[in-house]
């Protein structure tokens, strides 16, 4: 059985790093120096994210993202602004080479067998939760899970956020709500597109994450060996950091 790198809950460090790390992390299992490696982190302080093509001024309340002190930070995959909660969020990433167990080219069904890991570490702890294509997890209709993905020398970095407790007063403070978007899917708020688990039960994170770990385990017939960044990878993300917390790369659009 094929073993992958399991690296656990990270909180300590800023949203830069964190970005850089995973750009590290795809360098790494690239050359096959590490393992594909699935990464569960948090945010310890409010944050805002811009999808690589997402032009900030468009996508967020810039006045209130710098009265209140919210880190902006741009990721290297596509997709919309998302807020980042210190609280009530669990964020994971998947790094893996595409001739790594066959994962799809074509990126709808890529989406869905890496989701398929999540969805079936959710109904370990009793919800049944379903892929909606492209790149949602819905729990009763409503999104739990959005997603996003960029390839790199047939590398893929997969990540997405695991939503506890949607914090939409906070959230819309600082995104720009596109209202056309919400009368197409018939909804009066985007309130009413989103859930989190604790909305229908409080499960610590770490048996959230531990039933997460088993989902992807089963699905993808492997193991996990908990580890943490190499040495050429902490290097590689001090060497990144400058890039990522670089205004000109943030606000680049």
């Amino acid at each position: 059985m094929k073993k992958w790198r399991l690296i656990s809950l990270e909180d300590k460090e800023d949203s830069y790093y964190k970005m850089a790390s995973e750009e590290a992390i795809m360098s790494s299992v690239r050359d096959k120096s590490s393992l594909p490696t699935l990464r569960f982190y948090s945010w310890n302080k409010p944050a805002v994210s811009l999808g690589f093509f997402q032009e900030a001024k468009k996508e967020l309340n810039l006045e209130e993202c710098s009265k209140n002190n919210i880190e902006i930070f741009r990721r290297i995959t596509g997709g919309g602004a998302v807020y980042k909660s210190p609280l009530y969020e669990i964020n994971y990433s998947l790094i893996i080479r595409e001739d790594d167990f066959c994962i799809p080219k074509d990126v709808e069904k890529s989406y869905a067998l890496i989701c398929s890991g999540i969805i079936a570490g959710l109904r370990k702890l009793g919800f049944e939760t379903t892929f909606k294509p492209v790149n949602d997890i819905l729990l009763n209709n409503k999104k739990i899970s959005g997603n996003a993905q960029t390839r790199v020398d047939n590398v893929i970095l997969h990540h997405g956020t695991i939503l506890l407790k949607p914090e939409c007063e906070i959230m819309f403070k600082y995104l720009k709500i596109d209202d056309k978007k919400l009368l197409e899917k018939k909804v009066k708020s985007a309130k009413d597109l989103v859930c989190g688990l604790y909305d229908y039960k409080t499960i610590p994170k770490e048996k959230i994450i531990s039933a997460i770990v088993q989902g992807f385990e089963e699905i993808f017939n492997i193991n996990f060996m908990t580890s943490s960044l190499t040495e050429k990878e902490k290097f590689m993300t001090k060497e990144l950091y400058s890039k990522y917390s670089d205004k000109k790369f943030i606000f680049w659009r």
